[in-house]
Order: C-alpha cells, then sequence, then structure tokens
C-alpha cells in the first residue's frame, strides 16, 4: 500500500470535542482523527454513538474517556490541550469591567496533573469538525442521522 492510498483509507476528517468540567476556569480539548466524512464526525463527537465518548474524568494520574457503550479507556494526557481562564487584572478597578475581560489560553497538558481543581468529571460542551486542512467543516447532523447511528438493541 502507499502512502496516498493509505491516507485515502484513514479518513481526513477530525472530531474536536471541547468538555466542562468542576472548575469553570478550565475547559479540555480532545481531538478524534481519521474519519471519511465529516457526517461521521460529527455523529461521533456529538455523542450519537455508543461508541463516542460520553464523559471524561480527569486525576492527577490519567485521563479516562467514557464511552455510550459502558467502556472506560485512557486518554493519552499528552494528546488533550487544556484551557485556561486567566483571571482578569484588577489594577484597572473592577474585574467586571468589560475593558479587562477575563480570557482562556491554551496551557500544556503538564498544566493539568498539579492543576487540582480541574480533577474529576466532565461533560461534552460542544464539539467541532475540522477538515483536512484543519480548519472547520460544516458537518450538519439531523435526528434522523442519529437514529440510523444507534444500533437497535435485540
Amino acid at each position: 500500500m502507499n502512502p496516498n492510498t493509505a491516507k485515502k483509507e484513514r479518513g481526513n476528517f477530525t472530531a474536536l470535542v471541547r468538555w466542562l468540567g468542576p472548575d469553570p476556569a478550565v475547559e479540555l480539548e480532545t481531538r478524534f482523527p481519521g474519519f471519511a466524512s465529516p457526517r461521521e464526525a460529527a455523529l461521533f463527537a456529538a455523542s450519537a454513538l455508543s461508541l463516542s465518548p460520553h464523559g471524561l474524568r480527569l486525576s492527577a494520574e490519567r485521563i479516562n474517556l467514557l464511552f455510550g457503550h459502558g467502556n472506560t479507556v485512557d486518554f493519552p494526557y499528552d494528546t488533550v490541550t487544556a484551557w485556561i481562564m486567566t483571571p482578569p487584572e484588577t489594577t484597572a478597578g473592577d474585574p467586571r469591567d468589560p475593558a479587562n475581560p477575563s480570557k482562556f489560553q491554551m496551557h500544556s497538558h503538564s498544566a493539568l496533573a498539579a492543576y487540582r481543581t480541574a480533577h474529576g468529571h466532565y461533560k461534552r460542551a460542544w464539539y467541532a469538525v475540522l477538515g483536512p486542512d484543519g480548519t472547520p467543516v460544516r458537518a450538519a447532523i439531523a435526528p434522523g442521522d442519529i437514529a440510523l447511528a444507534i444500533p437497535e438493541r435485540r
């Protein structure tokens, strides 16, 4: 198999999931590459499949992804992006002053192990689908898509 064929078979779309946890100043971002179409990536990211991540648990030692079918798997720490809100400057007066807003800044995954208030359970906040070039692509899913994606229970 040549590299061009392998690239086509792996898929070029990525599901990006943003997670909210116990500390509102911390958000986590996970990426799942290898989807053949934007629709497949969106179904996965929207938790419409039993094989989709439905939750995340963070501790100093590990990150676990909780899947719809009940399994839990370790997720590599170095593949998670941490977004941590910087506190507003208080020198300009009231910290709620719109001239001085708080912002989320990207931090390395190593910051998470020591950030004790970030440890705990996370829920999906939002998702996006990224195209082959890493930019967001439109990938709408309808209730009918979700019904087709969920296997029948017997």
